[in-house]
């Protein structure tokens, strides 16, 4: 029996359907909040790309290259709120 569930770890259990949150998969193309974009030069000058950090709805912070999730901070509770 052959599993459909992808075994890259920025792409859990979406087959293929792109980046996603390696804590709760949840897809990088559907920020739940703004994406804070920047262009980074790197050697050579001819290969400029973007960096995304994207805070993910569980809490965690993504940060992505060239469409792929290069790193991920924090805890899905990191964004909590403590209740008064």
């Amino acid at each position: 029996m052959t599993s459909s569930r992808s075994s890259d770890p920025v792409d859990p259990g979406r087959g293929g359907a792109g980046p996603a949150c390696p804590v709760c998969a949840w897809p990088v193309a559907e920020p739940a909040y703004p994406v804070s974009s920047h262009p980074v030069s790197s050697y050579p000058a001819s290969s400029r790309s973007v960096v995304d950090y994207v805070r993910c709805v569980c809490g965690v912070w993504l940060v992505v290259e060239a469409g792929r999730v290069v790193a991920a901070a924090g805890g899905p509770r990191s964004a909590s709120v403590p209740c008064s």
